[in-house]
Formats: C-alpha cells, sequence, structure tokens
C-alpha cells in the first residue's frame, strides 16, 4: 500500500462517483477501479459498494475514511515542517560588547555545530545599548549584555549565562603573582588601569566600589582606550587593574587573575543572553536551547 492509494480512496469516497473522482485525480476511470479494487484485496475488506448507478462506503470504508484522512495530515503536516525548515536561513546574527563572551560563545559555539554544521555565525561587536537596538530593529537574533537593567522588560527574553567575580589581574612577572590572594595593603602603591575616561567610567566606578573610600589618588589611575590596549599594559608590567575573573580566561598567558581577600564588597560581573520574544526561528530556539543546557 502507497500513499497514492489512500488519496484515491477518499477522492472516490468524497465524490462518491468514479468517473468524477477520476477527472479530479487526472487518471481514467478504469485505472482508479483497478487501484481501488487492488486496496480492497490488500486489506482483505471491502470498502465500497457499488451498483451502475452509484456509490456508497461500506462500514469498514467509514472507518478507513477517517483513518486515511487522519494519516495524510499528518504526512502533510510533516513535509510542510520539512520545507520550512530548509527554508529558514541557516544562520544566526549574534551580538556581543566587551571581552567577556569570550568565555562563553566559543564553546558553546563549537557544541551547537557539531549538530549543526551548515549554520554560520556572524558575530557584531556593538555597545550594549546598540545591542538591543538592533534585536529591536531584527537586525541581530540574540545579544550578550553585561547589565540585566539594561534589557527591557517587555518583549524580550533572557537567560543568564556567567557570573563572574572582580579581584585583582596583573601581570605573570609581578611579584604579586606568585600568590595565591592579594590585599589592598599589597597594591596601594600601584598604577590602576582602567577602561574608558573620566570618573563616569563605569569601569572606574567598580574599582573604587571594591577599594577603600579614599584609597586611590588620581596619579595612581590611569585610562586605557580598549581591552586590546589594556592586556600589554598590564603584562609588561605599567600597571593592574580591578577585573572580572572572566576576563583572564582567555589570556592566561599574559596576565592572571587573584582574588581580593579584603574588598569592600563582593563585586561579581553577570552576562546576559537576551533575544526577542516573538522570534520563532527553530534555529535560534535550538541555539538558545544549548545556551541554557551550559548554564545549567
Amino acid at each position: 500500500m502507497e500513499l497514492r492509494h489512500l488519496r484515491y480512496f477518499l477522492a472516490v469516497a468524497e465524490e462518491l462517483n468514479f468517473r468524477r473522482a477520476a477527472d479530479r485525480l487526472r487518471i481514467s476511470h478504469p485505472a482508479l477501479s483497478k487501484q481501488i479494487r487492488d486496496l480492497e484485496q490488500e486489506l482483505g475488506v471491502r470498502l465500497l459498494e457499488r451498483t451502475t448507478v452509484s456509490v456508497w462506503l461500506t462500514k469498514a470504508g467509514q472507518q478507513f475514511r477517517k483513518d486515511s484522512l487522519k494519516i495524510l495530515s499528518s504526512v502533510d503536516l510533516a513535509v510542510a515542517a520539512l520545507l520550512d525548515e530548509a527554508e529558514e536561513p541557516r544562520q544566526l546574527m549574534v551580538g556581543t560588547a566587551g571581552p567577556f563572551w569570550e568565555s562563553v560563545l566559543p564553546d558553546v559555539l563549537k557544541r551547537f555545530r557539531k549538530n549543526n554544521s551548515q549554520v554560520k555565525f556572524h558575530i557584531l561587536d556593538k555597545h550594549p545599548r546598540d545591542q538591543i537596538d538592533a534585536l529591536q530593529r531584527g537586525e541581530i537574533q540574540i545579544a550578550f549584555v553585561s547589565k540585566r537593567e539594561a534589557i527591557p522588560r517587555a518583549n524580550f527574553d533572557q537567560t543568564l549565562m556567567l557570573r563572574s567575580p572582580f579581584g585583582v589581574v596583573l601581570g605573570r612577572d609581578h611579584p604579586l603573582a606568585r600568590q595565591r590572594k592579594v590585599r589592598w595593603d599589597d597594591i596601594r602603591q600601584e598604577t590602576f588601569l582602567f577602561l574608558g575616561s573620566g570618573r563616569g567610567s563605569p569601569h572606574l566606578q567598580d574599582i573604587r566600589k571594591l577599594l577603600p573610600r579614599k584609597g586611590l589618588s588620581r596619579q595612581q589611575l590611569k585610562n586605557v582606550d580598549s581591552i586590546n590596549a589594556l592586556v600589554p599594559l598590564i603584562a609588561s608590567g605599567q600597571g593592574i587593574s580591578l577585573l572580572p575573573k572572566a576576563f583572564v580566561t582567555a589570556r592566561q598567558r599574559q596576565v592572571c587573575y587573584r582574588p581580593l581577600d579584603d574588598a569592600r564588597t563582593q563585586l561579581q560581573f553577570q552576562l546576559w543572553a537576551v533575544w526577542r520574544t516573538g522570534d520563532r526561528s527553530k534555529l535560534l530556539k535550538d541555539f538558545i536551547g544549548e545556551l541554557r543546557s551550559r548554564g545549567s
């Protein structure tokens, strides 16, 4: 039995006339009659009663009609789902900001592509505020942002990907690198490097939260424009910084992390994955599942 036998039978069951059913199926009347006889012979039951003027369903035929409709409906849905998946672009537009996604994303992408080798990822480095705007405009499908308060409450979903404590980051040749922990007295004379410029720098504000209220003089502070500039300065001994532990993950050959034992507060960096609630992309849904499995 093949699917065409079910379609032939349903056409006759709906028309209750072999000639009209044959015209509808675009086959000859004798060919249709033979297909129905073959089907009845294979099933071992009579599905239709015929006379020279009328056709009607037997009790077995009525039940077989219901079952055939369910089978063909399931097949049509399965084919439609496959076509939808085949037509869906096999690419994901991902927004990131800063260096901290390096602790999460490479491993997730590698694992995801094991079962989705045709997927292409496009990574766009954007400021967190710009990422949310890009999500709203549909320019990216998922973003990684560090401040949950920057995520609008409506129309967005999120999942926490990373928590990472702040501590002291210094060059591997620095004398304090031999210690397992660092205290304020150990670093009070150091030059502190921070990202951004001026008192409004979020990174500088984080540093001040961790250290004694009047612990740093202006002469000890030096601003750096980018992460790419910060790493070689720390590695070459021109200063230290206070950063999340995750910052060191991809840079362990150049710098090292040591907990600040007497920090004024316990400050943690958080990384959130964010996406539009209404995005129905199966590819995005699968990728979010991979993210959540990593975070669990």
